[in-house]
């Protein structure tokens, strides 16, 4: 239902509420809001099948259909007090369509903030891996040289203490 059908359908039962008895011609009904007459037919048959009013046609006197008597009936008047109007279940049906619309985009972003999120943390926990593989190697190549300092100091010691021991002799 569009937002026209529902100004048209609320038009109508508060016309017919503040007519004397809740009842009136469709013709009457057309000329006092202002639509053409097949649009206010089209929304009296969809108000009758919702209960909310009842037609009765009405016939010239050559037996042609020339309209309908329209009644408000005992739900119409429920309607109009507890439910207000179409126009506030179409503009909340609207409210819930956009809200719906909102928290789908919503989940998508949280979703799409999570994977990125992961990505991050895999790609700082690759590079981390890359900096400790580095790290291991650099640690190991300063092992191996200091292990060689060490045996040339080694060397340069015993040399030093064979030239001790031979200039004592």
């Amino acid at each position: 239902m569009n937002k026209n059908e529902c100004i048209l359908k609320d038009l109508l039962l508060t016309h017919l509420h503040d007519a004397k008895g809740g009842s009136s011609t469709s013709s009457d009904l057309t000329s006092d809001i202002g639509y053409q007459h097949f649009e206010v037919s089209f929304a009296l048959e969809e108000l009758c099948s919702d209960n909310l009013v009842e037609l009765q046609e009405i016939y010239n006197k050559d037996s042609v259909a020339k309209g309908y008597m329209v009644n408000l009936t005992n739900k119409g008047y429920y309607y109009l007090r507890f439910h207000q109007s179409f126009i506030n279940q179409y503009k909340t049906g609207i409210t819930k369509r956009n809200w719906m619309i909102a928290k789908t985009i919503a989940n998508t972003l949280n979703a799409a903030a999570i994977i990125f999120i992961a990505i991050i943390g895999l790609i700082l926990n690759y590079s981390n891996l890359e900096y400790k593989q580095a790290n291991s190697e650099l640690n190991k190549k300063i092992n191996e040289l200091e292990l060689h300092i060490n045996g040339i100091n080694e060397h340069s010691l015993n040399d030093k203490h064979d030239s001790t021991i031979t200039q004592v002799n």
